[in-house]
């Protein structure tokens, strides 16, 4: 339980002494008010866009209002619920399975959507062309479309990778900008893009004398959110947010 001296601490710190002020007015300090605002503490972090420096909670789902408001409160609920699932998959099977897992992560993933009740596509081709004539084609993980919890009115291509590597956001790039020139519905008006990075498990720390060793603490996945911002020649993308950062 926290003492009245570590209230007052909290109080020098300028972004909680706001919240303190707001709810204590006149009224004494109680045990459970400070237990609520030692939480209150605990969940500050900054909003989750690239270029916003606010302060912000879990509950605020991330993002200040200001960057809610821009980037789409309905987009950013997807990728928040999206985010989540991922975290539950990732905390699950962080401690089963070593080196590169990206199958049984992404077959858990897929389990958590339908349970979830979100519509999508998964596998989802995307052809490539040379002046209208067909090449090859190249599979996006999924695609998550509008529905059941998503409110968001587009299609959102999803693709997950296990690792992080500056190529798989190129190959997120070459899907939004590949995919407009297909006659597929859900590809021809596609924009935004999400790419989802579990971690690797880091190797286990011995005693040592060698006798014995404890597993890593689990890692949080990441979690990028971009938009084609010239959509005519489809070259040039924004990151919008980022989670797990």
């Amino acid at each position: 339980m926290a003492s009245s001296r570590e209230v007052r601490e909290w109080s020098k710190d300028p972004i909680l002494s706001r919240h303190l002020s707001s709810t204590s007015g006149a009224q004494p300090v109680t045990e459970r008010q400070t237990d609520t605002r030692a939480l209150h503490q605990e969940v500050m972090a900054e909003c989750s866009s690239p270029t916003c420096e606010s302060i912000v909670t879990r509950a605020n789902q991330y993002h200040c209002s200001s960057c809610s408001k821009n980037i789409g409160t309905k987009l950013l609920t997807t990728c928040n619920r999206i985010y989540h699932l991922a975290e539950e998959v990732n905390n699950a099977l962080y401690h089963e399975y070593s080196g590169s897992v990206e199958r049984h992560y992404q077959d858990a993933f897929s389990s958590e959507l339908r349970k979830q009740k979100f519509r999508y596509q998964s596998e989802t081709s995307i052809a490539l062309h040379y002046n209208d004539f067909p090449l090859n084609d190249v599979r996006a993980d999924y695609f998550i479309l509008p529905g059941g919890p998503n409110k968001f009115e587009e299609n959102i291509v999803l693709e997950v990778k296990h690792a992080a590597s500056k190529a798989h956001q190129l190959q997120l790039f070459n899907y939004l900008h590949s995919g407009p020139t297909n006659n597929n519905l859900l590809t021809k008006k596609l924009r935004y893009g999400i790419l989802l990075v579990w971690p690797q498990q880091h190797k286990p720390t011995y005693s040592e004398d060698g006798r014995f060793a404890e597993l890593s603490s689990v890692q949080p996945p990441t979690m990028e959110l971009w938009v084609t911002s010239n959509p005519r020649k489809r070259t040039k993308f924004e990151l919008l947010s980022r989670w797990g950062e």
